[in-house]
């Protein structure tokens, strides 16, 4: 059976880190990146734009279509070992998983805990930047997504490896361990 490695958690809680050590593990990752910008703890933002653009836009009301968006991004992968990040995937970690056990494919779900105020703390910062209306608008926007995201993350988080944020900020070698330790079939 296949692995396939579905990595969530809120906006600025530590997905990235999570990627990164997927990454290391030797877990293709994708290579359509919504954030080609570096991260300073992650290294990359590992976020694949062909499914994190249409999932933000089911979250956001946009558009209602997640089994068939998921469906589309599972064939683009295809049916060797693969990971996905994307803080959109937790409204849908159910459906995604109900998907790939269907084709034969083996779901591992990590998701990242983090204090929710905290992430509300951290995307102000990385929205400080910008001015005016545009700054007003993106914090709106990403405190709206940030709260339907944190209403689905106890149902996300059954099963799951969970990784708490501070661990990966105060010990990032353990927890490159412990994913390593997973992908190589000694946890899970």
């Amino acid at each position: 059976m296949t692995d396939v490695y579905l990595v969530t958690g809120l906006m600025r809680s530590g997905t990235s880190f999570l990627a990164e050590a997927l990454h290391k593990a030797g877990v293709p990752m994708g290579s359509f990146m919504r954030f080609p910008t570096m991260n300073p703890l992650a290294g990359f933002e590992w976020e694949d734009a062909l499914l994190a653009e249409p999932l933000m836009a089911v979250v956001t009301g946009d558009r209602y279509e997640p089994r068939q968006i998921i469906g589309q991004y599972i064939e683009t992968r295809g049916h060797g070992t693969w990971g996905v990040k994307t803080p959109f995937l937790m409204p849908f970690v159910g459906m995604f998983s109900e998907i790939l056990v269907s084709i034969g494919m083996k779901p591992h779900v990590f998701i990242t805990d983090r204090d929710y105020q905290e992430t509300l703390a951290s995307i102000r910062q990385q929205v400080s930047h910008l001015e005016g209306n545009g700054k007003r608008e993106a914090l709106e926007r990403a405190e709206t997504i940030q709260e339907v995201l944190s209403s689905y993350w106890r149902e996300a988080s059954e099963g799951a490896s969970v990784f708490n944020a501070k661990e990966s900020m105060e010990n990032p070698d353990s927890v490159v361990a412990r994913v390593h330790d997973i992908v190589h079939g000694a946890e899970g």
